[in-house]
């Protein structure tokens, strides 16, 4: 019979070029779906959106031919499909990226969470304070990103429980804030930032301020000394913070004075930044203070002569006898004598 006839060499050589090109595409298109995963899986919405298109078309073109041919056309034209740059997912990410992301839904999430542990009342507010410069998200930028994307989180997790976005929104800004540490922002020097450089880096967190950290150091380790003893510009720093500044908590961070000196550095401080001694906000300030010699009953300069103590701080008895006291007159003094001129 005619199935008896064999191949000829032709028909041999052509059939396995057909195997060869069929085991390809299989191969192409088993690729092709790998991939197509990888891109829906990582894709953004829109991506995805797109790749559903996409998807759906190259189904329609196997069902119109599912031999060799059309599986070979229709991988061509989602192959096509696919070189759009626009697809492409963002699968890699730098490092810092991916820390801001994660340390923003771990902080959003745990002060939601507390929120909801207090009820809303009397909620602990979360702080986040920039490490000493080097580490990691150390920067003004860096504890800004931080701080507005635990806002951001915190939003998220509140609005899907119900919560209005204006009240999470209210709720987020009184929860979480930034503590601004003078002496870690100060230790960019060591990097070749200049003092400009430094109080540059306060702007960033200025509006989101909730405690000041003071201490002072020389750029390069990680001291804690009373303010005045290195070159964090406090003041300048202070000015860029603002209102937020002055209105937040500060805490004064001397460990290394304590260290080895085991005494309080507050009057070490207040006289390096210049406090003034009285409430006026005039002289004498705390730096002056080694300065002034004078005791409890003498003030700043003679302003309360024993004579007055003499006089008034023991009634009329101590008065002239012109005046109706006892003592003699004072021979033309003030207190005495002849008439005061």
């Amino acid at each position: 019979s005619h199935k008896d006839v064999p191949p000829t060499d032709v028909q041999r050589e052509a059939r396995r070029k057909v195997r060869g090109a069929k085991n390809y595409l299989d191969d192409l298109h088993l690729q092709l779906d790998n991939i197509f995963s990888k891109a829906y899986e990582f894709g953004t919405d829109k991506q995805k959106k797109d790749l559903s298109i996409i998807n759906e078309e190259f189904k329609k073109e196997l069902e119109k031919r599912p031999d060799g041919l059309g599986q070979s056309r229709a991988l061509s034209k989602i192959l096509d499909n696919l070189h759009n740059p626009s697809l492409a997912p963002n699968k890699w990410v730098p490092l810092e990226e991916f820390a801001i992301e994660k340390t923003t839904q771990t902080f959003g999430n745990a002060i939601f969470e507390t929120y909801k542990k207090f009820k809303g009342k009397n909620v602990p507010i979360l702080t986040i304070e920039n490490p000493p410069a080097g580490q990691a998200l150390s920067t003004g930028k860096d504890v800004r990103n931080v701080v507005e994307g635990s806002r951001k989180q915190f939003i998220k997790r509140a609005v899907e429980e119900g919560m209005s976005k204006g009240k999470a929104e209210k709720e987020a800004e009184k929860l979480i804030g930034a503590t601004w540490d003078v002496g870690h922002i100060n230790m960019l020097r060591k990097y070749g930032y200049e003092e400009k450089d430094i109080v540059k880096e306060s702007e960033e967190v200025a509006h989101l301020v909730k405690h000041v950290h003071l201490s002072d150091n020389f750029g390069f380790e990680h001291t804690e000394l009373p303010m005045g003893m290195g070159n964090v510009p406090f003041k300048e720093i202070m000015e860029k913070l603002g209102k937020k500044g002055y209105d937040a908590v500060k805490v004064i961070e001397a460990q290394a004075w304590w260290q080895h000196f085991k005494t309080p550095p507050f009057q070490e401080t207040i006289q390096s930044i210049g406090s003034p001694i009285y409430g006026m906000k005039m002289a004498p300030y705390w730096s002056q203070a080694n300065e002034l010699q004078e005791s409890y009953f003498g003030g700043y300069g003679n302003m309360l002569p024993q004579i007055n103590y003499e006089t008034f701080g023991a009634g009329f008895s101590r008065l002239p006898q012109e005046l109706g006291g006892s003592s003699p007159g004072a021979q033309g003094s003030r207190m005495g004598g002849n008439p005061m001129q």
